[in-house]
């Protein structure tokens, strides 16, 4: 009779088990890159690191610096970018001269033409990403103290099959300035209240100065118009979901109840 209770509760954890799935666990990270752990990226086309490493739970996570222009002829044109660990947060030099040595930047010509920079931030699997923040991202006043202009930078997001799922615009007006002490008065934090969006399941991140998009006008100078953006990018705080736990399969714990229910048939057959 006792082992009949004992086989009752068994079925009823397995009904349990199979209408009640386990919600995942989220492991939480911070990649601040002007930490001096990330240094190795100096001077490097590429940079990966592992977190977590030899687990079930690692991640690997990969910068990846571009910088591109046109010539004459219009045809596209690499200009051989490096990451450059400076002010607090990553950037990226190139050869295309003058103004392209420290930032994340748009605002050096080559050839008549604009150069773009970009950093690139990818994983091993699939992210949240809950905030990022960048430094050397200012307001800019003029000789009132009007705002008359500020940065603005761009990021695009991508699934795990390199679809875009954000293609998005942020500026120096959007947020506080932030902690005074950090990368002067031009360091931002910006998360989803600040963005308007939720950064999940993403594969990897794109950052690119954006002077085509400054808010409420062109970077302006001493009243002169320029036509300016860059800024570090700081880092990340990224979430991402905890491998499970092995735990029983209801199919094998019926399985194990149909087998003791037919050994104490077979037991009180011989009795």
């Amino acid at each position: 009779m006792r082992l009949f209770k004992a086989l009752a509760v068994v079925a009823a954890m397995t009904i349990t088990m199979s209408a009640s799935p386990a919600v995942a666990d989220m492991i939480n990270l911070s990649l601040d890159f002007g930490d001096p752990s990330w240094s190795g990226a100096g001077n490097q086309t590429s940079y990966s690191r592992t977190f977590n490493s030899g687990t079930t739970d690692e991640l690997g996570v990969t910068l990846t610096a571009r910088s591109w222009g046109h010539d004459h002829s219009g045809h596209q044109v690499d200009y051989n970018a490096k990451i450059t660990q400076h002010g607090g947060g990553l950037g990226v030099k190139d050869i295309a001269g003058p103004g392209s040595g420290h930032l994340i930047d748009d605002n050096t010509f080559r050839h008549g033409n604009r150069v773009e920079e970009s950093i690139e931030v990818s994983f091993s699997k699939p992210v949240d990403i809950n905030s990022f923040w960048v430094g050397d991202f200012f307001q800019e006043q003029n000789l009132f103290g009007q705002v008359t202009g500020w940065e603005a930078g761009k990021f695009i997001a991508y699934d795990a099959d390199g679809n875009i799922i954000y293609n998005m615009s942020f500026n120096a007006g959007q947020v506080s300035l932030g902690d005074p002490g950090y990368l002067g008065y031009g360091r931002r934090l910006y998360d989803d209240s600040t963005l308007g969006i939720n950064l999940s399941n993403i594969s990897s991140i794109a950052f690119f100065a954006d002077s085509d998009n400054m808010n409420p006008g062109s970077w302006r100078i001493l009243g002169g118009i320029g036509d300016k953006s860059n800024f570090s990018l700081g880092g990340l705080n990224v979430s991402y979901e905890k491998t499970a736990d092995p735990t029983p399969e209801p199919a094998t714990v019926l399985l194990l109840a149909s087998g003791l229910l037919g050994a104490v048939a077979i037991r009180r057959r011989r009795s």
